[in-house]
C-alpha cells in the first residue's frame, strides 16, 4: 500500500473471540478520511464486533488499531474519543428535555468570565450546523425532535470536539424512508468536510445508496471489499450468504386450493396515506408485505392487530366475517395475534420472568375465569421454552436479562400460545444474531403449515426473500406488485420505483 493510499484508520489483523465463538478473524479494515464505508453482513457476521473494537467498546485477542500508520491502544470509549473516533448508536444518548442547541453544546458551551447566554450557545450550535448543513431548530426540545434529526444532534456533538471519524450502528434501524434519506445527505456532507463514515448495515438498498465501499462480513472474516459503484446488489447478496442466492421453492399446493385465512376489503387511510386495499391471505403460507419504511405495509399490520383502527373496509377470518378491529383485544378474540416491531418497549414486560411474560396472554388455558392455576401455568411455560428453544437459566430468570434472540422467541412463543388462526408480525429479527434469525423463520414456517396464517410486515429485502411464500410490495401507501417465486427478487424495485 503506498503513502498516498494509506488509510488514516484501520484493524490489521484483528481477532476476537467470545467463548466458543469467533467473531472475528483475521480482519484488515481500512478507513479513509472523505469516504463513506459500509460494513454489510448478516446479523453475527461480525460487522457490529468490528465497529466495536474501532470505537473502544471491545479489546482485540490479536491484531492492532493503526491511526496514521502506528498501532494504538484505545482505552475505552474515551481512549476513543481522545483519538477523535466516535460511536453513533442505535440507543442514542441524549436529554430530551434540553433544546438542540443545549445538547450539542453540553460541556462547552461558549462563555465570557465563567458566564455564558442562552444567545451565545444557539449562535454556536448554529454555526456548528451551517458548517455541515444540518437543518435543524435550535430551540426545538430534543423529545420533539423525529430520530433522524437526533442522531444528526449526536453526529454534531462529536464533531465539536474535532472527530476525524465517525461510526453509525445500523442508523436507519428505526427511519422512515424521508429521514433515512436525510440522514444519508447529512452523511455525504461530513465526507465531503473530510471526516471518515463508517456504518454498520445488513440492508443491501441503503448501502448502495449511501456508500462509496463495502466491506462484506461472513462468519467473521471481511470475504470481499468493493467500491460501490462496480457492484451490485445480486453480487453483494451472494458474497453475503456464501453462495448464489436463490429464492427456495416451498412444496404447497396450488393457490386456488388454498383456503382464505384472513380477508380485507376496502381498507384505507388518509393519514397516514393507505390507498383502497383489498387482499386475501390464504392459509398455509408466510405472506410478506414489504416495502420500504413509511410504504405503508406496516400501517395495514398494525389495522390487522387493532393497535390503529380503521374507519372503512370489511374483514373475515377462514371465511368467516369479523367485525374490523378498533383495539387489540377485538383482534384477539378475532383469533388474530400480533407481534409488534419493539420487543422491549411494546411487546414484554421487562421487569417480569420469563414464565410471566409467555403466560401473560393464555392463562384462560390453565385457569377458570376467577381462579389461575400456576402448576399449569409453569407446565405451559417449561413447553414452550423446550419447544421454541428459548436458552434460560430457569423460567423464572427475569426476561430483561436474556439475549435479544431469545427475549423474541419468548415474545413469539407468548403470541403462539394464544393458538391464533392469523399472526401478524412487524420486523420480526430485528436486532437478533443470524442463528435466533434462522430459527425464527423455521418457527413461522412451520405454524403456516399447520394450516394457519402468517402476514409478516418487513423492510429487510433479504429476510423479505428467505421468509416469503408470497409477497405483496408496498411503495407511497398502495400494493405496487404481488409477487412469488423468482418474480419476487424484483421487489426492491418495486419498492424504491426503480425500473432497473
Amino acid at each position: 500500500m503506498t503513502a498516498d493510499h494509506q488509510p488514516d484508520i484501520a484493524l490489521a489483523g484483528v481477532c476476537r473471540t467470545y467463548g466458543s465463538t469467533r467473531a472475528l478473524i483475521d480482519v484488515d479494515l481500512p478507513l479513509h478520511r472523505g469516504r463513506i464505508a459500509a460494513l454489510l453482513g448478516e446479523n453475527g457476521a461480525g460487522k457490529s464486533t468490528a465497529a466495536k473494537i474501532l470505537c473502544g467498546l471491545e479489546t482485540p485477542d490479536a491484531g492492532q488499531v493503526l491511526i496514521d500508520g502506528r498501532p494504538v491502544t484505545i482505552a475505552g470509549p474515551r481512549g476513543a474519543h481522545a483519538l477523535g473516533i466516535y460511536l453513533i448508536p442505535q440507543e442514542l444518548a441524549f436529554v430530551p428535555d434540553l433544546t438542540v442547541a443545549e445538547n450539542i453544546t453540553l460541556g462547552w458551551a461558549p462563555h465570557r468570565r465563567g458566564f455564558t447566554s442562552r444567545r451565545s450557545m444557539v449562535a454556536a450550535a448554529q454555526d456548528q450546523a451551517d458548517r455541515f448543513g444540518f437543518d435543524l431548530s435550535m430551540r426545538q426540545k430534543m423529545k420533539d425532535l423525529a430520530l433522524a434529526d437526533v442522531q444528526m444532534v449526536e453526529i454534531l456533538k462529536a464533531l465539536r470536539v474535532g472527530a476525524r471519524a465517525i461510526v453509525l450502528d445500523e442508523p436507519t434501524s428505526s427511519l422512515t424512508e424521508d429521514e433515512s434519506a436525510r440522514l444519508f445527505a447529512a452523511v455525504r456532507r461530513l465526507a465531503a468536510e473530510g471526516t471518515s463514515v463508517t456504518f454498520v448495515s445488513h440492508r443491501l438498498d441503503e448501502v448502495l445508496d449511501g456508500s462509496d465501499q463495502v466491506h462484506v462480513f461472513r462468519d467473521g472474516r471481511i470475504v470481499e471489499t468493493v467500491e460501490t459503484a462496480g457492484t451490485t446488489r445480486d453480487a453483494l447478496l451472494e458474497s453475503m450468504l456464501g453462495k448464489p442466492f436463490r429464492v427456495s421453492a416451498r412444496p404447497h399446493r396450488a393457490d386456488a386450493d388454498r383456503p382464505s385465512g384472513l380477508g380485507i376489503g376496502g381498507w384505507r387511510s388518509d393519514v397516514p396515506l393507505l390507498e383502497d386495499t383489498t387482499v386475501d391471505f390464504r392459509a398455509g403460507e408466510v405472506t410478506v408485505l414489504y416495502g420500504l419504511r413509511g410504504s405503508g405495509s406496516d400501517l395495514l399490520v398494525e389495522g390487522l392487530a387493532g393497535a390503529r383502527p380503521f374507519r372503512h373496509g370489511s374483514m373475515s377470518v377462514d371465511g368467516r366475517a369479523v367485525t374490523r378491529p378498533r383495539r387489540p383485544g377485538q383482534a384477539r378474540r378475532a383469533g388474530i395475534a400480533h407481534v409488534p416491531p419493539d420487543r422491549r418497549r411494546q411487546g414484554l414486560m421487562m421487569n417480569l420472568s420469563v414464565e410471566e411474560n409467555l403466560v401473560l396472554h393464555i392463562r384462560g388455558r390453565t385457569s377458570g375465569r376467577v381462579w389461575r392455576s400456576p402448576r399449569g401455568e409453569s407446565r405451559l411455560a417449561r413447553d414452550a421454552i423446550a419447544a421454541y428453544r428459548v436458552r434460560v437459566a430457569s423460567p423464572r430468570q427475569l426476561v430483561s436479562e436474556l439475549s435479544g434472540g431469545n427475549q423474541q422467541k419468548v415474545l413469539l412463543a407468548g403470541r403462539l400460545g394464544q393458538q391464533p388462526r392469523v399472526l401478524v408480525l412487524q420486523e420480526p429479527t430485528r436486532g437478533v444474531d443470524i442463528g435466533a434469525r434462522d430459527e425464527i423463520h423455521r418457527i413461522l414456517r412451520d405454524y403456516a403449515l399447520q394450516g394457519a396464517t402468517a402476514v409478516v410486515s418487513t423492510s429487510d429485502f433479504e429476510e423479505a426473500l428467505q421468509l416469503a411464500d408470497r409477497m405483496l410490495v408496498f411503495r407511497h401507501g398502495r400494493v405496487v406488485g404481488d409477487l412469488r417465486g423468482d418474480a419476487m427478487t424484483t421487489a426492491l424495485d418495486l419498492a424504491k420505483g426503480s425500473s432497473t
